[in-house]
């Protein structure tokens, strides 16, 4: 008889340690009003973790990652060392199971499991509503270049016209995700997990409505005011005074690009993450591969990144390429969800 057991998958234990030594410079490459680099930067704050910043335009092109040979589009990027990670889901992961503290992650099995469903929740649900409910008055909307980079990445006109038409409907979708959140928190918890301090859980659940709090009826009172949601306006300003607390406390650096991208080509290399699991696309350690994107227009045929595979596990698959005058050795490190990964000959690119 077949036993009902599984080998548990180390890469995805909530709270695991992997880097021993000092820690090296953290670089975080975001730009202003970026919603994922706001939600890195409250986890950075929240934990006091000292981080340097390098501010990125909106849209593309971004030379200071260019010049890491990076072709991946989005924001944020964070850096630590000669590591590279891509995703707010990957980066979040690995400040927790490397830089060592009080974590902010759960630490048993059925604490990760609803951090993980509430962040899947908020990730694909509630930011896409999120987006949709924007106002087609925004600045934004009259910005040709930002429509035509979003148009470009998303595969869909991105006018004040068309957002005019999606924003009803995401209205009401928006409504169900509060009310979703009115229901956990009518016990009278202070945080999402029942904790007495915020944890990750709650930075995953708040920084969608947070970043839509900072845009002028985004939210419009006679749909999700606090006569209607009392206690998701609690957890809301709770999660911003937290925030901006954290936010005076930390220590933050900025840099310029040619400044950070010196300081990440001559720090070592901070994850001993390594080896080729046995995995269904069946490409081995050492072999040259394409990563992109799978969850966008653009990714697969303008932005994707080469380099050799050094590690492929259910988190991450990780590549080495050289950088920079020298040809430094830097990792990439891309998310397994949401990720493609195939076999790559340079001919492919002519």
């Amino acid at each position: 008889m077949r036993s009902s057991k599984r080998t548990p998958n180390t890469s995805s234990i909530c709270h695991q340690f992997t880097m021993s030594g000092s820690i090296p410079e953290i670089v975080l490459f975001t730009y202003p009003g970026s919603p994922w680099g706001n939600k890195v930067v409250s986890y950075l704050n929240v934990r006091g973790i000292k981080y340097t910043e390098c501010r990125q335009p909106p849209v593309m092109p971004r030379p200071d990652l260019e010049a890491l040979g990076i072709n991946y589009r989005r924001i944020p990027v964070l850096a630590i060392g000669r590591d590279v990670y891509f995703d707010t889901r990957l980066i979040l992961e690995k400040l927790e199971q490397m830089i060592p503290g009080v974590t902010l992650g759960a630490t048993d099995a059925q604490g990760c499991a609803f951090e993980k469903l509430f962040r899947d929740w908020a990730e694909l649900s509630l930011f896409s509503s999120a987006v949709l409910t924007m106002p087609p008055e925004l600045p934004v909307f009259q910005n040709e270049t930002f429509m035509k980079d979003r148009s470009g990445l998303t595969g869909r006109s991105f006018t004040a016209k068309d957002q005019a038409k999606r924003r009803p409907a995401a209205l009401v979708e928006m409504r169900t995700h509060f009310e979703l959140l009115e229901d956990l928190l009518s016990d009278g918890r202070k945080w999402l997990s029942g904790s007495e301090k915020i944890r990750l859980v709650d930075i995953h659940a708040a920084f969608p409505i947070d970043w839509l709090l900072g845009m002028p009826n985004a939210l419009p009172a006679e749909f999700f005011g606090p006569d209607l949601y009392p206690r998701t306006a609690e957890f809301m300003k709770r999660y911003q005074e937290t925030d901006k607390a954290a936010a005076r406390a930390n220590s933050v650096k900025k840099s310029r690009g040619q400044e950070a991208v010196a300081t990440i080509l001559g720090s070592e290399f901070a994850d001993d993450a390594k080896g080729v699991n046995k995995d269904p696309l069946e490409l081995v350690e050492g072999q040259t591969v394409r990563v992109f994107r799978t969850d966008d227009a653009s990714s697969a045929r303008h932005h994707f990144d080469t380099g050799k595979l050094v590690t492929l596990n259910l988190q991450e698959v990780v590549i080495s390429r050289s950088a920079g005058p020298s040809n430094t050795e830097i990792r990439l490190h891309h998310p397994r969800w949401k990720s493609g990964v195939a076999a790559f000959r340079e001919a492919q690119l002519s």
